[in-house]
């Protein structure tokens, strides 16, 4: 669909918000992938573009009007960059976030959050002999909020300097296509596997990150975890015990 993240005053002014009720409420401290596409487009030599897209998750329908062009009473969890200027009228441009959710959210709003005194910080004239104080118009196109899989790397492991230890990798749910991948590669058996074994000389931190080039969630690719081997270097002996004869009197 198509929808004005504002107009000019001189356009009646007016923030136009997308809402749209979810098929499932998110579930509490799970991470979901929110993705869309847009794409300016330009009408009646207007020009002007914004980056003023942000996004509303809530338990309810926040179904919002006002007379007078106030900014709606919500604050929205994900917002674009301030310098993300969607100006691309010929192809899609891809917004994404990866969010946590609280819980219990049931409807996703889409839109500019911002009250007019802001506006003019986010708009952009992207052409030459429009203008930047018309209204700056967009399509928007497969919305999408995924539940993505938790991803984890193990504990913490300390040992002794030479000796090795297990990554012990672990992801809630397997997706056909999956790739994994231990950074860095220094010091594994084997660095895509979910279980490798380590034998760094000194202590390492390594980061597992997976990807899946078929499943077409981009967010994939920002789920990380952390785990760090310590590596001690070899004990000193046990200090030697003398046996001392009591002096007796």
């Amino acid at each position: 669909i198509g929808f004005g993240p504002y107009s000019s005053t001189v356009m009646s002014g007016g923030n136009e918000l997308l809402e749209v009720e979810l098929d499932s409420s998110l579930i509490f401290q799970e991470n979901y992938c929110i993705h869309f596409y847009l794409n300016h487009v330009t009408y009646n030599l207007s020009c002007a573009s914004t980056s003023a897209i942000s996004v509303y998750l809530s338990n309810d329908t926040c179904q919002y009007s006002s007379v007078n062009w106030s900014a709606p009473p919500f604050i929205p969890q994900l917002t674009n960059d301030s310098g993300n200027y969607i100006i691309d009228t010929l192809n899609w441009h891809e917004l994404k976030w990866m969010y946590n959710s609280t819980g219990g959210e049931k409807f996703i709003t889409i839109g500019n959050f911002n009250s007019p005194a802001t506006n003019s910080l986010y708009s952009y004239d992207a052409c030459t002999g429009g203008s930047s104080t018309q209204a700056p118009y967009y399509f928007i196109d497969d919305v999408s909020v995924i539940k993505l899989p938790k991803l984890e790397a193990g504990r913490d492991t300390t040992i002794i300097s030479s000796e090795t230890a297990t990554l012990n990798g672990n992801i809630t749910e397997t997706w056909p296509g999956m790739q994994f991948e231990w950074l860095p590669h220094t010091g594994l058996s084997n660095p895509y596997s979910l279980t490798p074994v380590a034998f760094p000389n000194t202590t390492t931190t390594y980061t597992l990150t997976v990807s899946c080039p078929t499943c077409n969630v981009p967010c994939l690719e920002d789920l990380r975890d952390t785990a760090t081997i310590t590596v001690n270097a070899v004990p000193p002996p046990p200090p030697a015990i003398f046996n001392i004869p009591a002096l007796i009197v």
